[in-house]
């Protein structure tokens, strides 16, 4: 019976403010939910408001998405052939499910990560590249770049997803390059 009320009382009110009500509730409903309003654009003198649309507060870019769920995965033990959190990762199966999660498909192995997109120069390295590693002969491994000389990954058996500089005595030996997806091309 309350929601009957509440409706009721939503509809009598836009009775009484005229024939355009709700239409214009409508509007508002919908420019807000995609980050628009009306409001006076900085810079522009006027006193009328203008139809304004920003990114909704909080909408992460790719770089950031990456970031945050990688970085949500720290702890995660090591599997070999693990590809979620809660049975563990590998390298390749760890970057497999952080890119997933923001709509992108890389390959399973590390060997096939390491030729997707373009080569990137260790110097120009941004959030979310691959960074990839030769281990020995026949062993590659992958990780995503986080900023400040960082990278995300799922070294080995016994350890867990975490956070390592790029500069590291062990891993700055076993540097091979980085590869950046067309979709952080931006």
């Amino acid at each position: 019976m309350h929601g009957v009320k509440k409706y009721f009382g939503l509809r009598a009110t836009m009775a009484a403010l005229g024939k355009y009500a709700g239409v214009a509730l409508l509007l508002a409903l919908v420019l807000g939910s995609t980050g628009c309003s009306f409001r006076k654009s900085a810079g522009v003198q006027t006193d009328e408001p203008r139809l304004v649309c920003e990114p909704e507060y909080g909408q992460q870019d790719l770089h950031t998405q990456l970031l945050t769920t990688a970085r949500k995965s720290i702890g995660t033990r090591y599997k070999s052939g693990g590809m979620n959190p809660s049975t563990g990762f590998d390298c390749s199966g760890y970057m497999m499910w952080v890119y997933s999660r923001s709509g992108i498909k890389l390959p399973r192995t590390s060997k096939e990560q390491m030729l997707v997109g373009r080569a990137v120069n260790k110097k120009d390295l941004r959030v979310g590249d691959i960074v990839c590693f030769r281990i020995s002969r026949r062993t590659t491994h992958t990780g995503m770049y986080t900023g400040n000389g960082m990278f995300i990954h799922s070294p080995s058996a016994g350890k867990k997803v975490s956070e390592t500089p790029l500069n590291d005595a062990y891993w700055v030996k076993k540097y091979l390059g980085a590869r950046r997806i067309k979709q952080l091309e931006q």
